[in-house]
């Protein structure tokens, strides 16, 4: 068997990322359904090759399904369970550098002692100050834990998530002897540092998440236009970086050592160290094993097998940590280079071989190359980039090919201005490469915000319609290989293929029914009025980290917001008011007005065609459409709002209010809203009301709910939707 390591290692993934995605339990049932076709086409088969691949195949499913079972049943789900909505004691020692997202500090903890009791799992400690702490130093505290519902964080092995307030009280001790890993973090440190002494704060800050791995440090709307144009695999560290270094270092070691042995072990150093400096993500893990192994067989005469490389890889990052399986970043590592192994050299040699002249060959040889590069990456990428995001960018080849050509350049001087800063009398040399960097960064930023701005630089596919399409795409390119001729089945494939997504776009333009979506943002309100003459946007609160999906929700519905209602300034109201008027046309804005409403979206709202100002102890009517009508009443900062039509009510209530500051003919509605329990609560009475508060105190409240409501739901997992009209 030729590719043992391929065979094994892409089934393993696929196994272990379907029952880590789906359910645990489908692990075991992919256990048992591997077992018995083993046995099947044991007996069944002759040809002895055949028997051997589908054993092993069926043998990797079987093994994969058990570990990853076993791993979730009798460790993940027991610990989980130990310490869920616990306030406990912990002692627990940083293990990686903090950093800050949305106004919020993240801590990546392992815990040592909880409640007296040893332990040995990774908590990530989330605080709205920061904290007076470094890397692996230990943290004593009590902090109430709650079982981690992140994929992201779930995938890197963290148990638990834990919330802090201003208030928090803690204390640090310093260890007694620091990791290796601790030279790599103050390396990292001095080279970031570097860098924002050598540049202005928004190149420093691209230069350190392009070269460094410090995607946090950009600022939210520059990583959005990265991700908008489909090239947000530049400002993440992977292969294509350590292939830039990993040149660099061999073709530098070439000039200076003649033993190729010297130069490989100094690479593989260097490779190493790399690693180890942008902080051993999953996708660097992967590509520094198969760099090493490429160097490795170089060194001894051998050529390394690209997809045995790749499943070798997989299987170092999978068997340790089953989860590992769901770290998107990692699948999307895994499949481009997939792509590229399988595909970039026949589009390559296809597209060349079309040049008949010899000097248009010449000229294009560069640009058809990264062409196809980033067709092989995109094409398997675009199914996971779809289902994890909802999203996919047609504009990624255009980015490519002005951009790419200037990454390896980009990515050496930053490397080299950042080292050079530190070296006494060659510091000098620092400044002609920061030169560069600022050009060349001022250059992609410029072009990244230019390609961002085009409409369809994003197309957004809701969850179902993409899984119908991957679904039915899937099926016809299995049916087409089936036959003999497969080659030139498939093109009536991808015809039909072509077809399914048009006959979509067409669906999208009929008559629908008035929708009410109350979107799932941890703690706090966002309503969607989706109805075939608009979309309103009424309240547009929650948890800042839940700004993509908001704009993910509003995006799949390919429509103008004829109405956005910023109703107070609290954070539970208003939190995506900003990026919602940043990132989509909106008609009209009704916007309360005080001394505290924040610049950005008071400027942006006066660009709207209309701009309502409510005010505290006022009321405001707007006429959405015909029959829809929107009441906004405010009593001492709370506001609550009434839509009206002729077939249904709906009021939504703010956290902290008073059923006594309602209208009277407020108080009954078809629908109510509200993140909290309103007092006197009694005088309310609807037929659904819909919680979007936090799960901590839902059941707290359900009984309350059940008094004045015939129905109950909540946004606690997922989004409400409910039918208003037909």
């Amino acid at each position: 068997m030729k590719r043992l390591f391929a065979l094994t290692g892409f089934i393993y993934i696929s196994v272990q990322t379907a029952a880590f995605y789906i359910s645990h339990h489908l692990a075991l049932i992919v256990a048992v359904a591997g077992a018995l076709a083993g046995i099947v086409f044991f007996f069944l088969i002759k040809d002895k090759y055949k028997k051997k691949t589908i054993c092993v195949a069926c043998v990797t499913a079987v093994i994969a399904g058990i570990v990853f079972y076993a791993y979730s049943q009798f460790y993940y789900i027991p610990e989980q369970r130990a310490y869920d909505n616990k306030e406990v004691s912990i002692n627990a020692q940083l293990c990686e550098e903090s950093h800050k997202s949305y106004n919020t500090y993240y801590y990546e903890l392992m815990a040592k002692n909880i409640n007296g009791n040893e332990e040995n799992f990774k908590i990530l400690l989330k605080s709205s100050r920061q904290l007076e702490i470094e890397p692996f130093d230990y943290i004593i505290c009590s902090v109430t834990l709650e079982r981690c519902d992140s994929n992201y964080y779930t995938a890197q092995g963290f148990l638990y998530t834990a919330y802090t307030s201003y208030e928090f009280d803690y204390e640090t001790e310093k260890p007694d002897t620091l990791p290796l890993y601790s030279l790599a973090i103050n390396l990292r440190n001095k080279m970031e540092d570097s860098l924002d002494i050598l540049m202005p704060e928004r190149l420093a800050s691209f230069s350190k998440a392009i070269a460094l791995g410090d995607r946090f440090s950009l600022d939210s709307s520059t990583r959005a236009d990265f991700t908008k144009t489909g090239i947000s695999y530049i400002i993440v560290v992977s292969g294509m970086h350590l292939v830039i270094v990993s040149s660099f270092v061999i073709a530098l070691l070439r000039k200076i050592f003649k033993n190729r042995y010297v130069t490989h072990i100094c690479t593989i150093l260097t490779i190493i160290l790399f690693m180890a400096v942008t902080g051993f993500t999953a996708s660097v893990i992967r590509a520094g094993i198969m760099l090493i192994i490429y160097l490795f067989g170089k060194m001894i005469f051998r050529q390394a097998d690209s997809l045995n490389s790749l499943g070798f890889a997989v299987l170092c990052l999978c068997v340790p940590n089953p989860y590992a399986s769901g770290d998107v970043g990692l699948l999307l590592s895994v499949s481009a280079t997939l792509g590229i192994i399988l595909l970039n050299e026949k589009f390559n040699r296809f597209a060349y071989n079309k040049l008949k002249s010899e000097k248009l060959k010449l000229v294009l040889k560069y640009p058809i190359k990264i062409f196809s590069l980033t067709l092989s990456a995109f094409l398997f990428t675009v199914p996971i980039t779809i289902l994890a995001f909802g999203t996919f960018s047609p504009i990624v080849f255009v980015a490519s090919l002005i951009i790419t050509p200037f990454v390896s350049v980009l990515v050496i001087c930053i490397l080299l201005c950042s080292i050079f800063y530190y070296t006494g009398i060659l510091s000098v040399l620092a400044y002609p490469f920061a030169f560069v960097d600022c050009i060349i960064s001022s250059f992609i930023i410029a072009i990244v915000d230019f390609l961002a701005e085009f409409k369809f630089s994003t197309v957004y596919v809701s969850y179902i319609n993409a899984v119908i399409f991957l679904s039915a795409s899937a099926i016809l390119i299995a049916i087409a290989l089936l036959f003999n001729n497969y080659k030139h089945k498939l093109k009536y494939s991808f015809i039909m293929i072509a077809l399914i997504i048009l006959s979509g776009y067409a669906v999208s333009f009929l008559p629908k029914s008035d929708k009410l979506e109350i979107v799932n943002t941890n703690n706090g309100t966002t309503v969607l009025l989706d109805t075939y003459k608009g979309l309103a946007v009424l309240s547009c609160g929650g948890e800042i980290s839940k700004t993509s999906d908001i704009i993910h929700e509003i995006a799949i519905r390919n429509s103008e917001i004829n109405f956005l209602s910023v109703p107070d300034n609290n954070k539970e109201s208003s939190s995506y008011a900003s990026s919602i008027l940043e990132e989509f046309d909106c008609s009209s804005v009704l916007l309360y007005d005080t001394e505290k409403t924040n610049e950005e979206t008071y400027r942006r709202a006066k660009e709207c065609n209309e701009m309502w100002s409510l005010f505290e102890n006022q009321s405001e009517q707007v006429n959405l459409w015909e029959e829809v009508t929107v009441n906004a009443y405010n009593v001492e900062g709370n506001t609550f709002e009434y839509i009206s039509s002729n077939d249904y009510s709906v009021l939504i209530i703010p956290d902290d209010a008073d059923c006594f500051d309602i209208p009277e003919n407020y108080l009954k509605a078809d629908i109510i809203i509200s993140s909290g329990c309103p007092r006197n609560y009694n005088m309310l009475k609807c037929d659904t009301f819909v919680y979007t508060g936090d799960e901590e105190r839902l059941s707290k409240y359900t009984r309350n709910f059940a008094q004045f409501a015939n129905k109950i739901a909540t946004t606690v997992n997922d989004n409400v939707t409910l039918i208003l009209k037909e």
